[in-house]
């Protein structure tokens, strides 16, 4: 006998079905696996088979019905009675959306909630002001677009900012969205983290919480968030959330003030049991358009490449997502047969931004992406978020936006295998931006390495 995985999600899209682990069925494979809702063995899934397609053999829809569930079972959709199933990710989904839903989602798979602008920190790349907005959207319009989230069957919700705790009703938000079988996870620096903040978001159905690390050692983690001590507070949050069994990742931004320290900071995670880190390579947006010179140089990110992978092989504990860097870095270090396995494993972080997320900011304008800076696709105060996902022009582009259609990446050899980086960043979105422009570290790198270019 079987059941479904409590963590399962899914959602019709158009005659296919969409899984929250970015899994894809058709439609055979989804009615399957609603009536697994109500049937616990194979006879009893058959048996409804057959009186909705009663011109077909029993044998047939045996045999086929039977290599359906092995596969749910082999994925862990569903699970032998009176056990607990895991969480079975696609890797590589963003390919996966692409050949099997044309990039054209009825809605967003996860939505980013910047429920405040305001933060205690200083960082040094970060897209965010400092300050709180006059005009942010209230407990009362937040709870209301959640509403509008869980309508559309968003499977989860990201609650940023900005500092999100600096907002008080932040768990009253998170226990809303949990309520509404929403997954969501938190994304802090962790300064107002103390143990009685994290119970109550405990309380409120925390999914996972998101911290940033930004250096091995108190000197380079501070200077880079702007909060002396915040390095220690973060390592004894990270110790006591392990402790606690509390789901948690750790962000770490790659910048000429940390890229030495980086393998230490992976062999650090690992040794306080953190089960994910993010290494997130300096993004050309926000106040890292103006630290400019703290992005490593193209052969500063290749050296590291290098180390990175090395250093992993040590980790006992930690999975490592690696920075989403062009291929011709990961040729030049680790080889392109590393990298391709890489991606197969969805071990690179993908960009999405307009085709499975998109993000709200505190006033309610709705974005590509939550570095897309301060542009705005309409705003929930006054337009239906289904009505930005379908219609908005750039949402539109986003998911017809091929590699051959990126300047200067289109004329590049490896632009069949490379993954070409953020689509959506100011300089592509903005006012005055160039939806055909490559991301600006993958325009640095052909301007580089020249041999790249079928041009040369």
């Amino acid at each position: 006998m079987f059941k479904i995985n409590p963590v399962i999600q899914w959602r019709w899209e158009g005659d296919k079905v969409l899984l929250n682990t970015m899994l894809g069925m058709n439609r055979v494979a989804g009615e399957v696996l609603e009536l697994c809702q109500t049937c616990s063995t194979i006879d009893d899934v058959v048996t409804k088979m057959v009186e909705k397609y009663p011109g077909v053999l029993h044998e047939k829809m045996y045999n086929d019905t039977n290599k359906i569930i092995q596969l749910f079972l082999q994925r862990e959709i569903l699970i032998p009675e009176g056990e607990t199933g895991g969480f079975v990710f696609t890797p590589f989904f963003m390919q996966y959306i692409d050949s099997f839903f044309n990039n054209q989602l009825n809605a967003p798979v996860r939505v980013g909630c910047e429920i405040t602008s305001a933060c205690n920190a200083r960082c040094m790349h970060c897209y965010a002001s400092f300050s709180p907005d006059s005009d942010e959207l209230t407990t009362e319009e937040w709870k209301r677009i959640i509403d509008q989230l869980h309508g559309l069957h968003v499977f989860g919700v990201s609650f940023t900012g900005g500092e999100p705790l600096l907002r008080s009703d932040v768990e009253d938000i998170v226990l809303y969205a949990h309520k509404k079988g929403m997954r969501a996870t938190l994304a802090t620096n962790g300064s107002l983290l103390t143990k009685e903040r994290i119970e109550r978001l405990k309380k409120a159905g925390i999914d996972a919480i998101m911290l940033s690390l930004d250096g091995a050692t108190p000197e380079v983690h501070d200077r880079f968030r702007g909060i002396d001590g915040l390095f220690e507070k973060v390592i004894s949050t990270i110790e006591y959330l392990v402790k606690e069994g509390i789901d948690i990742g750790i962000l770490t931004t790659i910048s000429r003030l940390n890229i030495q320290e980086i393998p230490a900071i992976m062999g650090l995670v690992d040794k306080l049991g953190a089960p994910r880190l993010a290494l997130m390579r300096f993004i050309m947006a926000g106040r890292a358009v103006e630290n400019k010179l703290l992005e490593p140089s193209p052969h500063e990110y290749i050296e590291l490449l290098t180390r990175i992978y090395e250093k992993e092989k040590e980790l006992k504990t930690t999975s490592l997502l690696y920075p989403d860097l062009p291929a011709i870095f990961y040729d030049k270090s680790i080889g392109l047969d590393h990298y391709e396995n890489l991606k197969v494993k969805g071990a690179i972080e993908l960009c999405g931004a307009g085709i499975t997320t998109c993000a709200i900011s505190p006033t309610g304008d709705v974005k590509p992406c939550d570095l897309s800076g301060d542009v705005s696709m309409g705003n929930l105060r006054e337009v239906p978020l289904k009505d930005i996902w379908d219609n908005s022009e750039v949402f539109k582009k986003l998911r017809t936006l091929g590699k051959k259609d990126q300047k200067p990446c289109n004329a590049c050899i490896l632009n069949e295998i490379c993954l070409t980086g953020c689509k959506a960043l100011p300089s592509q979105v903005g006012d005055n931006g160039d939806m055909y422009a490559a991301d600006p570290t993958y325009a640095q790198c052909f301007a580089v390495f020249q041999e790249g270019s079928e041009n040369v």
